[in-house]
């Protein structure tokens, strides 16, 4: 964990501040510029939000009470409801949820590429420390890769396993503590370090991969082989997911998921990871049901179904069976069920390749 506190000290000094001084993160909040792309407001359980009929383009979409009222004057004549029991992430500003028209004033819409992203940094926190900050900020998650090719790779035994286990959650928990700062102070910093979460920092492994090229739209499967390893395609996101479940880790997947979408609510690599995980996560954690698929509504987007579809991945459905039909008290109490279930059915059927 030292090496990652003296990496972060690096970045903090280079403006001009020790690392978890307060001062430091009320300086980049006094540098940081407005986000302009997507709400993704939290709206709680019980604080309810609008939908929109004529604006909406998913069945699922939310818009905060705050955006609505801000574009109200688009909403005229349209059939709007308010939904005191929904809750979820205002999708005002995300064109697969609600048409652009209907956007509040302060939302254009998402980051389209990395380049935009790395626009929105610079101005951010200047283009001078992203030079400088960049790659010490690479070389956290480089070390952290480094513990985990340690522990699938070392043949250590179940004392030292523990022990490496325990240092590479450590480091972990001191990453994710930076960056939940950094949200609270400034976005552009923030998105520098998530844009490393889909990256691939590669290790030799036999768990099942993939591997999405945003070039070519294209989504390659290595398949999980327990006799041969192959060199880890995943993006970061994904072998820490994979880390939790397979270590049995009593870590929290739901904020974790939830850390990554209020970023990047649409990124097609944390869709993917999903329904990549999807048996796993289930079996994991499904002491609540509800709030587990609530949560897979927001990253399951349109866009996302017709990359799968085009793929042609093999449909299983003793995924369905296994996972939702032996327990149809769960099922069929869900009040979200009433409108998503195409929806719940389609990615249950995605969720093993």
């Amino acid at each position: 964990m030292e090496i990652i506190r003296s990496y972060l000290n690096q970045i903090s000094k280079t403006f001009g501040y020790e690392y978890n001084n307060e001062l430091f993160y009320s300086y980049l909040k006094s540098i940081s510029k407005p986000n302009n792309q997507v709400c993704n407001k939290q709206i709680q359980l019980g604080e309810g939000g609008f939908r929109c009929e004529d604006c909406s383009v998913i069945t699922n979409s939310i818009i905060c009470t705050e955006c609505f009222n801000k574009s109200k004057n688009k909403h005229i004549n349209h059939n709007v409801i308010f939904r005191p029991e929904s809750s979820g992430f205002c999708d005002c500003g995300e064109a697969s949820a609600i048409i652009k028209e209907s956007f509040c004033p302060d939302h254009n819409g998402p980051f389209t590429n990395e380049k935009e992203i790395m626009n929105f940094v610079n101005i951010s926190i200047g283009e001078n420390n992203t030079k400088i900050i960049d790659p010490l900020i690479n070389n956290i998650f480089i070390e952290i890769t480094k513990k985990i090719d340690e522990l699938y790779n070392k043949n250590l035994d179940d004392g030292n396993k523990t022990i490496v286990l325990n240092e590479l959650f450590q480091m972990f928990d001191e990453l994710l503590l930076f960056v939940s700062k950094l949200y609270e102070s400034n976005l552009g910093f923030f998105y520098l370090v998530v844009l490393k979460f889909t990256k691939n920092y590669p290790f030799e492994t036999n768990h099942k991969c993939f591997k999405y090229d945003e070039n070519e739209n294209k989504i390659t499967i290595i398949k999980e082989n327990k006799e041969e390893k192959h060199i880890c395609t995943c993006p970061f996101f994904q072998v820490m997911i994979y880390l939790f479940m397979t270590t049995q880790t009593k870590y929290d997947n739901k904020e974790f998921f939830t850390l990554f979408i209020q970023t990047y609510k649409n990124s097609i690599i944390a869709g993917l990871s999903y329904i990549h995980s999807f048996a796993q996560l289930h079996d994991y954690d499904n002491s609540n049901l509800k709030s587990f698929l609530v949560l897979g509504f927001q990253v399951l987007t349109p866009s996302l179904f017709k990359l799968i579809m085009m793929k042609k991945i093999h449909f299983f459905w003793k995924i369905f069976l296994r996972k939702f039909m032996i327990n149809q008290s769960n099922l069929l109490n869900l009040n979200i069920m009433k409108e998503q279930k195409n929806y719940l059915i389609i990615f249950c059927l995605l969720s093993d390749y």
